[in-house]
Formats: structure tokens, C-alpha cells, sequence
């Protein structure tokens, strides 16, 4: 809902992905790796 606001690297600050950021998930549960999932945020 935008109020909590997410600090990036180079200081900048958003509550909201914008076109053009890349997306990464990664998720492990004890000794077993998912592995990551990456995207694209398109218009």
C-alpha cells in the first residue's frame, strides 16, 4: 500500500517498483535451496 518505505543501494528510497527494475527471489528452507527466481518490471 506504499506507506513503508524500501532503501536501495545508491541511497535512493521508493515504496513502489517502477518500469525498468529487476525483480529477485531466492528462498531457502533449512538445507534445501529453491533457487531464484529474476524478472523484469514492463510497462
Amino acid at each position: 500500500n506504499g506507506t513503508r518505505l524500501v532503501d536501495l543501494a545508491g541511497g535512493e528510497t521508493r515504496t513502489f517498483l517502477e518500469d525498468g527494475d529487476e525483480v529477485v527471489l531466492e528462498a531457502r528452507a533449512g538445507a534445501v535451496a529453491f533457487g531464484e527466481a529474476a524478472g523484469t518490471i514492463l510497462r
